[in-house]
């Protein structure tokens, strides 16, 4: 987490020192028009291709995985009292 808040940093420091704007950029109608279209196609690749499968994957393995593990920890604390 720490390493993606640096690496933001980072990057938003070199688009200062180019001289970048990123208000302007986002507040431009290209900028806006790129963001809206990226938006409807993550949302077409969600819905279309990915929602099922990980949803399913989220249901089968990560739910039952998470409770065992829960599960575990709470035995654990538990256990060493």
């Amino acid at each position: 987490m720490i390493k993606w808040i640096i690496i933001a940093l980072i990057i938003i420091v070199a688009l200062s020192y180019f001289n970048i704007n990123l208000r302007g950029i986002v507040e431009s109608p290209a900028g806006q028009a790129n963001f809206a279209y990226v938006q409807t196609v993550s949302l077409n690749l969600w819905n279309s291709y990915l929602a099922q499968p990980l949803g399913y994957l989220w249901q089968e393995a990560i739910q039952p995985l998470w409770g065992f593990i829960l599960e575990a920890g709470t035995n654990l604390k538990n256990g060493l009292k």
